[in-house]
């Protein structure tokens, strides 16, 4: 499994798209995404109903994660760093294995020569639960970054509260950082402002640390099969994708004030 953690709108839907640009890589998402909530549409270009992977699938997929969050997410995040214990229980773990297990023998069947998985879930307890799992030697973490000021941008041009925002991101940060470290994990941190500059260097880095060659042009092979994450980024790929565009929508979603408080964090 490739497993990202970072902020939300940090582009991780991006990132595992491209990560598909490679043929044996498959990605499928957000897994801690509750899918049964509301009808959704599949990057492929199919609906659910037709699309060749959750076809007769999809109940499956659900049935094995909708009782799985309560028992693997803690009551609060400063938990994994401070119990060492991480307070994962059998029960959980079996419930991790159970639906990992459901999921890759479905890849199996389409895509017989896939090495990786990608998980864009993000938070630290979802990767906490996987690496209490059989799966834990074979998870390469990917922490993605995104500079601060286009990082707030993106929650306050949904609609969050600014403070809020600032406030979460700096705290995710932090605990993101110390729970790698708190246990020793290995892993890349990629930046996403250098997506669009230079994103040739980081296919380069990419590959290295996955020991599998991701291309610096995007492919489609029809290897991914996302029914959550950034729904403008799902439609791209779902159609024809056009290239980067460089991050500077948020020098016009941001105020003076905002932008002045943030240069403090710099």
């Amino acid at each position: 499994m490739v497993y990202i953690v970072g902020n939300s709108f940090c582009g991780s839907t991006l990132l595992g798209f491209l990560l598909s640009a490679h043929p044996d890589i498959i990605y499928l998402g957000e897994f801690k995404i509750k899918t049964w909530l509301k009808e959704r549409s599949c990057s492929c270009g199919h609906s659910l109903d037709t699309c060749p992977f959750y076809t007769n699938f999809f109940s499956a997929f659900n049935e094995a994660k909708k009782s799985l969050f309560e028992d693997v997410r803690p009551r609060s995040v400063f938990n994994l760093l401070f119990r060492s214990d991480k307070i994962i229980s059998k029960n959980a773990i079996e419930k991790m294995e159970s639906f990992y297990q459901s999921i890759s023998e479905r890849v199996a069947q389409m895509y017989p020569n896939a090495q990786y998985i990608v998980d864009t879930s993000k938070s630290i307890w979802m990767l906490n639960g996987w690496l209490h799992t059989s799966l834990a030697e074979d998870i390469k973490i990917i922490w993605l970054t995104r500079q601060l000021k286009p990082s707030i941008a993106s929650f306050t041009k949904r609609g969050f509260k600014f403070y809020h925002s600032l406030l979460s991101v700096l705290v995710n940060n932090l605990l993101t950082h110390y729970y790698l470290k708190w246990n020793r994990l290995d892993y890349l941190k990629l930046d996403y402002t250098r997506f669009y500059d230079d994103f040739d260097e980081v296919a380069k880095s990419t590959s290295a640390f996955l020991n599998i060659p991701i291309p610096s042009v995007y492919q489609n092979h029809n290897t991914h099969h996302v029914i959550s994450g950034n729904s403008f980024t799902k439609k791209e790929f779902t159609g024809h994708f056009n290239g980067f565009r460089k991050d500077e929508e948020w020098k016009s979603q941001l105020t003076k004030n905002q932008k002045r408080i943030l240069s403090w964090f710099d």
